[in-house]
């Protein structure tokens, strides 16, 4: 028997209503008051850094975008960059580090200027949040109900993540199409079926499917958006599963349900788990869904404690034997959902959004990030969605929600205190998120704001200690490296860092068992095999060394650091030639490197291009003023001598 809710006009009657409705001026009012209020809270994001949590190895240090060009963003069309197929994101981060160039290096030898990143990341979460507003207004009606409901897909905590870290810009986007594809999707349904509508019904469509489109080469999490387009025809537009209804909100999303499925197909196809992070317990994956949705209703109520990276991947999990009571709450609230349908017929639509929005990364299907964790802020994105719903049904609610026939329910005073419960509520929730923006401020800040949420992140100390490492403080990187091996002894990136390091200092004894170590940890581990090669070449080991440097330039030819190795290693043995065109191919790859600008202008002068040269060294001298190699060059250069080729 369909559960089916009182209706007091016909659906055909609702589309019609619906509509009609149109921007006035106090929705542009409301428009700018979500826009200024989002601006407000987010603020501290535009003065951030680059984080090296993937925004080096997606936009920073990445040699397609530093500088971009036409061909090198058009290659992640058709090739996917680690592992993830997103060129459309790809593309938007092209033509933002056109903007962002700066004329020289900055202290830290990057070329872009993260701001430019920042504020991107801010202006497409306020049109996200501008689109939530015209859905809500289309879906419940009342224009204040609809933006509190924005104001809380706006601010809550769970949305700092995507906004404050530049490499959301993938969940920020495809969030915004994905949310333009179900607005202009529930334009469609609202319009009537006659022919005087139907050149309006196929432009809200074609929109809507390419919008659709777009996200999926935004993010393939947004295949979500044709099933919560279905959530929303039948559980608010229809409301009605009655056999005959679900066909016909169907039959006009097939071909976005057919598209949505090829695409996990392709996905997996692309971004394959060689070993899923579960240990292959099929069985327990339902378990393990439903203690992640019963983390995120955790943090959408009770807003603490968040976290980049948070120690709840699937065998943390298992091990600690909580999943097999997770699962109750989000149990909960579905049969409640269920059971309060014909009282509450929102809850059932709303509880659903939330739920369908971030199915593709529950744990059901084994991913790339579960090896670190299930749960991320940055999932629940377009999930809030729900929430944002759920939210204007209550305000519509108190505001009188018995339909006029052929208006929006009437007006009436919302109860004063609870006016002032929910300004109190968005107050606290503003201050929460505009205090968590400062977390991403930069790297420091944010690996170790995630120790003192998880306390046992692997990632947090091998990222401190890559930092400190970058910033030449060695000993502190060698404190957090041995933290992350007691964390996780059998992951290499910790290994790698010591052995750089134990290199650097001259102690090659220490350095050569925990290189080999990270190899066998990872035979495929760029980073370490270019240390080790490196390491070999100082040991004068020069065929094993050139060996394993090409095998980790043939596993990433966008490896900076193993063409200027091998630049080295080529100049001890006085192949100049190639030793000149690994510089060459190293300062096009990350012109921000001292280094490399240095070993470029030592080769260059030894072609008696002196001018070149001092123009690379002046570069490097730029970027690190205390370079000892590029400082000794520089000397050497303005003086009638010839500079010799420095150890690394």
């Amino acid at each position: 028997m369909a559960i089916q809710a009182p209706r007091r006009k016909t659906a055909a009657k609702q589309r019609g209503a619906r509509s009609s409705l149109g921007t006035t001026g106090r929705d542009w009012i409301a428009l700018a008051l979500l826009a200024v209020i989002t601006f407000a809270v987010f603020a501290p994001v535009c003065g951030a850094t680059f984080v090296y949590w993937d925004d080096n190895l997606n936009v920073s240090k990445n040699a397609s975008l530093n500088p971009p060009t036409v061909e090198s963003v058009a290659h992640f069309w058709w090739d996917p960059y680690l592992d993830l197929y997103i060129p459309l994101t790809y593309t938007a981060w092209g033509l933002l580090a056109m903007a962002a160039q700066l004329p020289q290096p900055d202290t830290n030898g990057l070329l872009l200027n993260p701001a430019v990143f920042h504020v991107a990341n801010l202006l497409v979460h306020v049109a996200s949040v501008m689109i939530v507003y015209r859905i809500l207004r289309r879906l419940i009606g009342p224009r204040w109900p609809a933006a509190a409901g924005a104001l809380l897909f706006a601010v809550h905590p769970l949305q700092v993540e995507p906004v404050a870290w530049i490499t959301g810009m993938k969940d920020l986007l495809s969030g915004l199409l994905a949310l333009i594809a179900i607005h202009q999707y529930i334009c469609f349904a609202q319009t009537p079926k006659d022919s005087l509508h139907d050149a309006k019904r196929i432009r809200y469509y074609v929109l809507s499917a390419t919008a659709f489109v777009l996200a999926l080469l935004s993010k393939p999490s947004a295949m979500v958006a044709p099933f919560l387009m279905l959530v929303i025809e039948l559980g608010v537009i229809r409301r009605s599963l009655r056999q005959r209804e679900i066909r016909a909100a169907v039959k006009p999303l097939s071909p976005m349900l057919i598209l949505s499925v090829g695409w996990v197909v392709v996905s997996t196809f692309v971004q394959s788990v060689a070993k899923p992070a579960d240990g292959g317990h099929v069985l327990l994956r339902p378990l393990i869904a439903a203690d992640a949705l019963a983390f995120y209703l955790y943090k959408l109520f009770v807003p603490v404690s968040f976290c980049m990276n948070y120690d709840h991947a699937p065998m943390t999990v298992i091990r600690s034997g909580w999943l097999y009571f997770t699962w109750i709450a989000p149990a909960a609230l579905l049969a409640i959902s269920v059971g309060f349908y014909r009282k509450v017929p929102w809850l059932l639509p709303s509880a659903l959004l939330f739920v369908v929005g971030v199915a593709p990364v529950l744990g059901l299907t084994p991913f790339s990030f579960q090896r670190f964790s299930t749960v991320a802020d940055r999932y629940v994105y377009l999930s809030m969605l729900g929430p944002a719903l759920a939210l204007a049904a209550i305000l519509a609610r108190w505001r009188g929600t018995a339909p006029r026939d052929g208006d929006h329910p009437a007006a009436s005073a919302t109860p004063p205190a609870a006016r002032s419960i929910i300004v109190v509520l968005f107050v606290l929730l503003g201050m929460r998120s505009f205090v968590q923006t400062f977390v991403w401020k930069d790297t420091k800040r944010l690996f170790t704001h995630a120790l003192k949420i998880n306390p046992r992140s692997y990632d947090a100390y091998a990222g401190l200690a890559a930092d400190s490492e970058q910033h030449k403080e060695p000993y502190e990187a060698i404190k957090y490296a041995n933290l992350a091996i007691a964390t996780d002894p059998d992951r290499p990136d910790a290994y790698v860092t010591l052995g750089t390091i134990d290199t650097s200092l001259g102690q090659a004894a220490k350095a050569e068992p925990l290189l080999e170590k990270a190899v066998a940890l990872s035979p495929d581990n760029v980073q370490a095999l270019m240390m080790l090669g490196s390491l070999r070449g100082l040991q004068g080991r020069n065929v094993e060394a050139e060996t394993l440097l090409r095998k980790a330039i043939k596993i990433n030819p966008l490896a900076e650091q193993a063409h200027l190795n091998l630049t080295v290693l080529l100049a001890s043995v006085n192949r100049f030639q190639e030793a000149m065109e690994q510089a060459e191919l190293a300062v096009r790859l990350d012109a921000g490197d001292p280094l490399a600008q240095t070993y470029l202008a030592m080769l260059l002068a030894q072609r008696h291009d002196r001018e070149a040269a001092l123009e690379h060294l002046r570069i490097a001298l730029h970027i690190d003023p205390t370079l000892p190699q590029a400082i000794g060059a520089y000397d050497q250069l303005t003086r009638p001598r010839r500079p010799k080729m420095p150890s690394p």
